[in-house]
This record gives C-alpha cells, sequence and structure tokens, in this order.
C-alpha cells in the first residue's frame, strides 16, 4: 500500500510504475476519479484513515534491508 497523500497525480504515477494498492486522502470526488482508473488495471485506491503499520523510507540509506527488516518484525506481530 503506497500512501499518496492527498496528490492525485501523485497517485496516478504511482498506478503507472505498477503500484497495485494506493491509499489517496483527496476529496470523494477526485478519488473515485482515481479509483475508477485504478480498476481498469486490477489496482485499488482506499481512502485515508487509520493507515496501520507503516515503513517511512525517507532518509533510509539502504531501503531494501529496511524493507526485509520491517516485514519480518511487522509479521513477527506487535512488539510488547
Amino acid at each position: 500500500m503506497l500512501d499518496c497523500g492527498g496528490d492525485a497525480g501523485y497517485a496516478l504515477g504511482a498506478l503507472r510504475a505498477g503500484v497495485a494498492a494506493l491509499r489517496l486522502d483527496a476529496p470523494a470526488a477526485v478519488r473515485a476519479k482515481v479509483a475508477a482508473i485504478a480498476a481498469a488495471t486490477g489496482a485499488t485506491v482506499e481512502p485515508a484513515g487509520d493507515p496501520g503499520p507503516a515503513l517511512d523510507l525517507d532518509g533510509v540509506a539502504d531501503p531494501e534491508t529496511a524493507c526485509r527488516d520491517w516485514l519480518r518484525l511487522t509479521a513477527a506481530g506487535p512488539v510488547e
């Protein structure tokens, strides 16, 4: 799931790049238009809301390792 904030252009670019699931915090009419385009490619668009667990890769030197570590830890469940 890629969070595109409120930027429909970013969401459309992500769809062109092959992203299959997006979150878009835009007015309902805009989100509906992007969702229709997404549906034509088999992708989905979710409204903003509680995003659940997320990984912010901003400034991460090794995103591949960060993703693997995050996925491993997320699959293991919450740390108490």
